[in-house]
């Protein structure tokens, strides 16, 4: 295991417009994850695998596990992190609820 204060350099770039960066990591995974500091050391991983260069973190901006760690992982460490949550509310769908609002939300990511 890492050291708990291995900290990441200061990025000076915060723009949230991905066409700004030539590195870019998509966050995601289960609503369940707790390990924060098995997430600070992957996160600390990629950072020093792309060193001296810029990077948007980008989230599917779920309000629990991967997704919102990254979220205040750069709030905290002063990085960008563009949130693309899913559009679960549709008016035009049956209950006014979109199944497949996490599938495009994941397209909408990859794209990035």
């Amino acid at each position: 295991m890492a050291s708990p204060d291995r900290r990441p350099p200061p990025q000076k770039q915060q723009s949230l417009d991905p066409k700004q960066y030539a590195v870019r990591i998509v966050v995601y995974g289960s609503r369940f994850y707790t390990n924060k500091q098995e997430f600070h050391d992957e996160v600390m991983n990629y950072i020093e695998q792309f060193e001296g260069q810029n990077i948007l973190f980008i989230s599917g901006a779920a309000h629990t596990g991967a997704d919102d760690y990254i979220l205040r992982w750069c709030k905290h460490h002063r990085y960008p992190c563009l949130p693309v949550p899913a559009q679960w509310d549709d008016p035009s769908k049956p209950k006014g609820y979109n199944p497949a609002a996490g599938f495009i939300r994941n397209e909408t990511m990859a794209a990035l």
